[in-house]
């Protein structure tokens, strides 16, 4: 058996705050997190901005795992790379974190809670995209990883 290695596409950045207009946010998927004072908005993704990847395998999509990262971002709790972050920031007010967090994503449709042969590869391939934007990632910045991943 031949396995075909899906394409890494993320979206176009996108504000925090508009996270929930993203197209897949039901289903899980992959994620990178930008911050800064630059209007992200709309423009095409790049490796330079990102300070955090992730992803999300939950039958709740990226739209939990969000949650989660918007919740770490406000309490140090959650979200493993939202406390990194939080630590490293916690000076900042919630208005600020809303007005320079960025977030790009590439979904894959999926049913989680299904957990038939074909959903579970899908998870798998969530997987294996997240690993592929850290490989990426380095490819392009020269680091092992973005500042607050661990991994």
């Amino acid at each position: 058996m031949q396995i075909q290695i899906p394409e890494l596409e993320f979206s176009p950045w996108m504000r925090w705050d508009e996270r929930r207009n993203f197209d897949g946010i039901k289903y899980p998927g992959v994620y990178a997190i930008a911050i800064t004072t630059s209007d992200l908005s709309g423009r095409l993704f790049s490796y330079d901005h990102t300070i955090y990847i992730g992803m999300s395998n939950s039958p709740k999509g990226l739209e939990q795992r969000w949650n989660h990262f918007a919740d770490g971002i406000r309490d140090g709790s959650h979200h493993s790379g939202a406390k990194r972050i939080y630590k490293a920031k916690k000076c900042l007010s919630w208005q600020e974190w809303d007005e320079s967090v960025y977030v790009s994503a590439m979904s894959v449709p999926c049913k989680p809670s299904k957990l038939d042969y074909d959903d579970r590869i899908s998870m798998g391939i969530v997987a294996f995209l997240e690993y592929y934007a850290f490989a990426e990632f380095h490819r392009h910045t020269g680091q092992l990883r973005p500042m607050y991943n661990k991994k």
